[in-house]
């Protein structure tokens, strides 16, 4: 038998035991590339993700509460930007080396695809009626990036200098 498997029966087996009590979360997440440095021409584009998470109380007593929980978090979004640059092409004409100013300009939009998951491992502790003090073992991981790129360079014209 699978080991995950086990661990699940093993799971449920000791909720019951607990009185434990199950939650479980969908929702959807905004978010897009947050540039560090503005630039000119560049933009970021908001896409809709998904949030999915599972939850598990375990009363250890009256004011003490064990909330494993787990969360699959999918995000989703695009950015584009437009950059130009004058440059200089060394080339050679009728055996005379010369330099030909010309400029460039470059095109980039891309989706980017994230997915990770979040394990909570926190403890509650009821201190009075609605403050609780929480001490616990967070972590995350993505297991999938994707950042699909297309890229469309336009190199320009000049004459000789």
């Amino acid at each position: 038998m699978n080991k995950s498997v086990l661990i699940i029966i093993a799971f449920l087996f000791v909720s019951v035991i607990l009185q434990a009590q199950f939650s479980v979360n969908i929702g959807s997440n905004f978010g897009g590339a947050v540039p560090t440095i503005k630039t000119e021409e560049s933009s970021a584009k908001i896409l809709p993700g998904l949030y999915l998470g599972i939850g598990h109380d375990i009363i250890l007593t009256p004011k003490i509460k064990f909330r494993p929980s787990l969360v699959l978090d999918f995000k989703l979004f695009g950015y584009s930007a437009v950059q130009r640059k004058d440059t200089i092409v060394e080339t050679e004409v009728a055996g005379i080396i010369a330099n030909v100013p010309t400029y460039y300009k470059a095109n980039v939009t891309g989706n980017v695809r994230l997915a990770g998951a979040y394990l909570e491992l926190p403890i509650y502790w009821t201190i009075l009626k609605k403050h609780s003090l929480v001490i616990g073992i967070y972590g995350s991981g993505n297991y999938y990036k994707s950042d699909e790129v297309n890229l469309n360079v336009q190199i320009g014209e000049g004459g000789l200098l």
